[in-house]
């Protein structure tokens, strides 16, 4: 099965967007996952958004989001059924607006300010975990530290990921 993971940014121009892309220094601000489900003729996209962790169709997220670039991996059905498993588990769980001010002040003091994971979760956060879980990835920070440029920079260096 087919895994897509990308980066979008909001189309309008939204605040929280662009502050992301620019303190990253990208021209994205979210990650996100999405596969399509052949038994109802649709593309899903998974993410941590607006308040939680959902799900909504490749259609109504294009309408608000332009994606810039995507990675494919490739599942089993068996993990595939596992993953999708994980993902229903978790739609629902709040956003983490807390992990996000974490992060930059984190950057700002160079990492001498510690924090612990938060309830809730935010996109960078949520990849990360299906990256650990399913593919064997290993960040060099906690996920709930990780920033949108963190998962897209670590795809591009592991563009053969294989599944565990």
């Amino acid at each position: 099965m087919k895994i897509i993971i990308g980066c979008s940014r909001n189309s309008d121009c939204k605040i929280g967007s662009e502050l992301i892309q620019w303190w990253q220094g990208t021209d994205y601000s979210h990650v996100y996952a999405r596969w399509y489900l052949k038994t109802q003729e649709r593309e899903i996209v998974f993410q941590a958004s607006h308040g939680s962790v959902n799900q909504v169709s490749l259609d109504f997220f294009t309408k608000d989001n332009t994606i810039v670039k995507e990675f494919t991996l490739e599942l089993s059905d068996d993990q595939f059924k596992k993953f999708s498993q994980k993902c229903i588990d978790l739609c629902g769980q709040k956003y983490s607006i807390i992990e996000l001010f974490q992060i930059v002040i984190s950057n700002i003091t160079n990492g001498k300010v510690k924090f612990s994971d938060q309830n809730g979760y935010i996109c960078s956060e949520l990849m990360a975990e299906l990256l650990e879980d399913f593919f064997g990835a290993k960040f060099d920070k906690p996920a709930f530290m990780l920033r949108p440029d963190d998962i897209i920079g670590f795809l591009e260096i592991n563009s053969n990921l294989q599944t565990v």
